[in-house]
């Protein structure tokens, strides 16, 4: 349960870990991800073609096959994204460790993803059908939250990874954690705008 309540020791005592774990919490994701955007797209879907009939099914089908594609490349790329990041500041901040092991331990931050998937979808879901302020508000809150959890693991990661202090850790990995939390809010905000324009113009 070290993985869960206490990451700092569960890490330092994994410091010569493989691959193989990492890679599996990352396909998990992957996995649920795709599950999850299958359904909450079908909510798209179904109105698109109510509208449009199957004059709109090519074009249904090709942002369902996007959407999962999209859905279970990206945590392999926000994984090695974020390594990358992490890494750089690290070393900036006087860090000296192995980029190897910091990606290892950084996959471990998708494991609050993967437990809150449910709600994720259901989230999702309910911001899809109101589209209102409110339901925007609560998926952006819950978001952030998520990620500040996801924070503690990449905190504790750069601290056994790059061989930081506590302080110089929770600062790196607070530079990530900003910009991730403003381009979750603006890729919301995209996504829910995107979807406003094409129920008004259908």
């Amino acid at each position: 349960m070290d993985v869960l309540l206490n990451p700092d020791r569960f890490f330092s005592q994994r410091m010569e870990m493989g691959f193989r774990i990492p890679l599996l919490i990352l396909l998990l994701f992957a996995i649920l991800s795709s599950i999850s955007a299958s359904i909450s797209l079908q909510f798209i879907i179904e109105d698109i073609l109510g509208k449009l009939g199957k004059d709109a099914e090519i074009l249904a089908g090709t942002i369902l096959f996007f959407t999962l594609v999209g859905a279970f490349l990206g945590p392999f790329v926000s994984w090695i994204l974020i390594s990358a990041v992490l890494y750089a500041i690290s070393k900036i901040a006087g860090g000296n460790g192995s980029f190897s092991t910091l990606a290892r331990f950084t996959a471990f931050s998708f494991i609050p993803p993967i437990l809150c998937i449910p709600l994720t979808t259901y989230l999702t879901i309910e911001t899809i059908r109101s589209m209102s302020f409110e339901s925007v508000i609560s998926h952006f809150v819950f978001s952030s939250v998520l990620t500040l959890w996801q924070y503690v693991y990449w905190l504790f990661a750069v601290k056994n990874a790059m061989n930081l202090s506590f302080r110089r850790s929770a600062i790196v990995s607070a530079i990530p954690l900003i910009a991730y939390a403003i381009l979750s809010f603006w890729s919301m905000s995209v996504q829910i705008g995107g979807i406003n324009t094409v129920r008004t113009r259908i």
